[in-house]
């Protein structure tokens, strides 16, 4: 997206809710929308798309004191993020909205991971893969 496009949904989501609120809310979420359009363009122009998404999956809160992807695929799915399933990895963007409210497991990620799963452009397996065998060292 080019940063000035990021300008604009971010004053069009302002007008959006403009009937709504009182004007001193207003006046506060247009402030805070306009720092929000800046840093973002400031972002698109500094890092790569795919360094802003690894630095928000890995500061987004994924539950009560969770942050990271890796630390919500130890909690909420006893493994690495890297051994998730497709169905899981779906399941933990689901509730990204509202991570501390909702759960992987919980009715809200089974009616979103769905249309999630439909959206995923990069091949991840459908089944968890096989844990690595450990050997024993015979001395």
């Amino acid at each position: 997206m080019p940063p000035g496009h990021a300008l604009l949904l971010c004053l069009t989501g302002w007008s959006r809710n403009a009937a709504i609120a009182d004007p001193t809310l207003l006046q506060r979420s247009f402030i805070r929308r306009c720092n929000e359009a800046y840093l973002t363009i400031v972002l698109e122009i500094c890092l790569s798309k795919e360094r802003i998404l690894d630095l928000y999956l890995n500061l987004a809160e994924w539950g009560d004191g969770v942050f990271g992807a890796e630390m919500a695929a130890r909690t909420h799915f006893k493994k690495s993020a890297q051994s998730l399933t497709r169905e899981e990895a779906a399941r933990l963007a689901a509730i990204l909205p509202a991570s501390r409210r909702w759960s992987p497991r919980g009715s809200i990620a089974s009616a979103r991971i769905g249309t999630i799963l439909a959206r995923m452009r990069y091949p991840a397996p459908k089944e968890a893969p096989p844990e690595p065998r450990r050997t024993r060292k015979r001395g």
